[in-house]
């Protein structure tokens, strides 16, 4: 594209001229809009390629790309100068999230065949070998988290333990029944389940709906559990479908990447990255984006006590996956920042089709303050040949990805100078 991949979302910025304006960043250029101008004056573009988009950046230099082919696919993808991308596993049926074991064993959960899988690299090319598998029968299997006492698997239903036995089968422990079920074309049937610093269970539930009042308590939330899975306690509400859930290091804290409502038309509401803490409403089905009433449930005195996103996304454009970088592979600069996988719009959603990419979201003091392209190029001429949706940080500080739409598992490294 001319102006290239877009960098951030529509936000408020103070421009040259001192004016705070609506912009959007793109890698070669940068818009503003003016609404009280006369047409057609109202969007203006900066000198393309005279601006460049280098937010929270310690070097205080721009982000520089290339394009690399995958040479199995005959594909190009986009990443930052340094790194390197690879196709490390194919053939999989449509891999989600994934999990790593003390023995750096990678645990993949395939949602179209109902099991749990397991690869190594055996040979030490840097490509995984696929294992037998390790458990079958969990049907829409979405979610692993390595726990003290073993590999639990979220499905629709159920929270399962696994115990692997050497055959590669596993005894299976049923932790607890979630809630299931779909009262629209829109309800949610994938299940998230981490590992919190306090050796709980952290389960994100997704809505059984686009937008309606739950009768299901647990429906739309983040729910914590005991490791057996007693004692279910709603740690937060309001959230339609956060399916990427994260702890970021160090903090204690609780992230998640949260999926907006349909019906509004192609640019709202936009996705939300939010910090999700104890007791908090984070809107749905009332409010959407920031503390936006709903206009099935038009009440705007109802928003002001829930909580408005920490950062936002393009609307439809399906933020799924979500790690914080904690590796010391990657330049200094990546410490602590959200890697994103955005699956990308549905084609009955929008008219054009965006996200497809994996997302580097900055962070200072704490807190996300820019975002900017990691890996793009799975959307092509408006049609995609790749779907990212889990993305793990691997003991060795890089980055692994896995791609749902084709089957894959691409490793994003960095072979750069630090």
């Amino acid at each position: 594209a001319l102006f290239g991949f877009p960098l951030t979302g529509v936000k408020q910025e103070r421009n040259s001229s001192g004016d705070e304006v609506l912009t959007q960043w793109f890698e070669r250029a940068r818009f503003e809009y003016h609404p009280n101008n006369p047409q057609p004056y109202k969007v203006l573009l900066g000198r393309l390629g005279a601006e460049n988009y280098a937010p929270n950046s310690p070097e205080g230099q721009p982000t520089e790309y290339v394009t690399r082919t995958v040479p199995e696919l005959g594909r190009t993808l986009t990443i930052p100068v340094g790194f390197e991308i690879e196709l490390i596993l194919d053939g999989l049926r449509r891999p989600r999230f994934m999990t790593q074991g003390d023995d750096g064993t990678l645990y993949v959960a395939e949602q179209e065949a109902g099991q749990v899988t397991s690869s190594r690299d055996n040979n030490g090319d840097g490509k995984l070998e696929k294992q037998p598998f390790v458990a079958s029968d969990l049907p829409i299997v979405s979610s692993l988290a390595m726990t003290p006492l073993g590999l639990v698997a979220a499905t629709e239903t159920q929270l399962v333990r696994l115990n692997p036995r050497s055959d590669f089968s596993a005894e299976k422990t049923v932790l607890a029944e979630l809630p299931s079920g779909s009262r629209d074309l829109f309800g949610h049937r994938t299940r998230t389940v981490v590992l919190g610093p306090d050796n709980k269970l952290y389960v994100s539930i997704g809505s059984s709906c686009d937008v309606c009042e739950e009768t299901d308590p647990l429906r739309g939330t983040v729910t914590r559990y005991n490791l057996d899975g007693t004692q279910p306690q709603v740690w937060a509400r309001g959230l339609r479908n956060s399916v990427g859930i994260a702890f970021r290091p160090g903090t204690g804290e609780l992230w998640g990447v949260d999926n907006g409502r349909n019906g509004l038309g192609d640019t709202s509401p936009p996705e939300e990255l939010n910090l999700i803490e104890a007791g908090a409403d984070y809107g749905w089905p009332y409010c959407h984006g920031d503390r936006v009433a709903s206009p099935e449930f038009p009440n705007p005195a109802r928003c002001g006590a829930t909580r408005a996103p920490n950062w936002t996304f393009d609307a439809h454009t399906a933020p799924l996956g979500l790690a914080f970088y904690d590796g010391l592979q990657f330049p200094p600069s990546y410490q602590g920042d959200a890697i994103v996988a955005r699956h990308g719009t549905a084609a009955s959603e929008v008219s054009q089709l965006s996200g497809y990419d994996i997302l580097r979201v900055r962070f200072k003091d704490g807190r996300p303050v820019a975002q900017e392209l990691l890996v793009g190029g799975w959307l092509a001429n408006n049609a995609w040949w790749g779907r990212p949706v889990g993305v793990l940080v691997d003991r060795d500080g890089s980055l692994i990805i896995s791609d749902d739409g084709a089957g894959r598992l691409y490793r994003l490294r960095y072979t750069g100078q630090k």
